[in-house]
C-alpha cells in the first residue's frame, strides 16, 4: 500500500475503495510474513489508516475471510500473527524450496526402498513356509 501511495500521482490508475482495502489487506500479509507481533502504530503508518478502529476492522475482515489468523491485543496495541496466506514466491526463495523438495524426495526414496526390502523378506518367508 505504502509503495503504491508513494508513486507519482498520475502514473498509476485510480483505485476504488474496495481495491484499496484489498491492497491494504495484502500489505498486512506482507508485514506478517516477517513480523509476528505487529504494533498498531506500524500498521497505521504502513496502511495510511487514521484510527486503531480502522486497523482492527481490517484485521477482523482478514481473519473472517481466512487470509490471516491471529489475535488482536488491545492491551499492548498490537496484532499477534498466527498465520497468513502465502504471497508471490521470490527468486531468492527458490534454493530453499528446492532444498526442502530434494530432502522430501530423498525421504520418499528411502521409504520406498525400505518397503520393497520388507516385501521381499515377506515373500521369502511365505515361500519357505509353503514348501
Amino acid at each position: 500500500y505504502k509503495e503504491f501511495i508513494n508513486k507519482e500521482v498520475g502514473k498509476l490508475a485510480e483505485l476504488s475503495p474496495l481495491m484499496l482495502r484489498k491492497l491494504r489487506m495484502l500489505s498486512v500479509v506482507s508485514l506478517a510474513e516477517t513480523e509476528k507481533l505487529i504494533p498498531y502504530s506500524t500498521l497505521q503508518a504502513e496502511l495510511g489508516l487514521e484510527t486503531v478502529r480502522e486497523v482492527e476492522d481490517l484485521i477482523i475482515e482478514g481473519i473472517s475471510s481466512g487470509i490471516m489468523n491471529g489475535k488482536l491485543d488491545q492491551k499492548n496495541s498490537r496484532f499477534e500473527v498466527d498465520f497468513v496466506i502465502g504471497r508471490d514466491i521470490k527468486q531468492s526463495d527458490f534454493p530453499g524450496i528446492m532444498g526442502v523438495l530434494n530432502s522430501w524426495c530423498a525421504t520418499c526414496d528411502s521409504m520406498l526402498s525400505s518397503i520393497e526390502s520388507q516385501v521381499e523378506k515377506l515373500n521369502e518367508d511365505k515361500a519357505i513356509k509353503t514348501q
